[in-house]
């Protein structure tokens, strides 16, 4: 029922599944063996993920990103956006209730879109609901980095990618590996001049709209 390609997890950029919405869990799939085994499953490559700093390291993950077309999202609710994480969580079937009228900018990176980040204007925070592993109703308000992680993981669940929320081609930028400790522990990000040409944008972003 829930199936994850562990030799190649994530879904490659393009691929038709990304571009679709998923499907809410019930509570009796909750409890079932198989979804806890997905949840144990998830978990586990996310923290497999975070232990390569020199790279984007993984502050969120949605199902769909891993083939799995169910409303599932991890969020690191530790992370602060130069690289540190502490604190990986499980969201089922989460909602944004409220969004702040502030808003703030930052970069995302992507594993579904490898090769690029991009800058965004976002809420600045956010009310949550969802379920947890138990299926209990939880509620959260999330500000700053955090705020934009789950706006970033609830759009994949609706078929969106960042890119579609990228407004001008020089806010989508070319990164490496290697360019990692520059761009986001220095925060270059804030002055990146290896940026998208207009056309490559706007193919980019015609392919990847749902």
């Amino acid at each position: 029922m829930y199936s994850i390609n562990h030799e190649d997890p994530f879904l490659p950029t393009g691929h038709p599944l990304l571009a679709k919405v998923a499907e809410p869990v019930s509570l009796e799939e909750i409890h079932t063996e198989a979804f806890k085994r997905l949840i144990f499953e998830m978990k586990n490559l996310g923290n497999i993920e975070q232990k390569y700093k020199k790279k984007f390291v993984l502050v969120g993950l949605a199902a769909v990103q891993v083939g799995v077309m169910k409303r599932i999202i991890l969020v690191d609710v530790g992370a602060d956006g130069k690289g540190e994480v502490s604190d990986l969580r499980v969201y089922i079937n989460p909602k944004i209730t409220s969004y702040s009228k502030e808003e703030g900018v930052w970069y995302e990176g992507c594993y579904s879109l490898k090769g690029y980040a991009g800058i965004i204007k976002r809420p600045d925070t956010v009310e949550v609901t969802a379920l947890n592993e138990k299926g209990e109703e939880i509620e959260e308000t999330h500000s700053g980095y955090i705020g934009r992680i789950f706006q970033h993981e609830i759009d994949h669940l609706d078929g969106k990618m960042l890119v579609c929320k990228v407004h001008d081609h020089k806010n989508l930028h070319r990164i490496t590996n290697d360019d990692m400790y520059e761009y986001r522990n220095k925060q270059k990000w804030r002055q990146w001049e290896n940026h998208a040409s207009k056309d490559e944008f706007e193919t980019l972003k015609k392919s990847l709209m749902p």
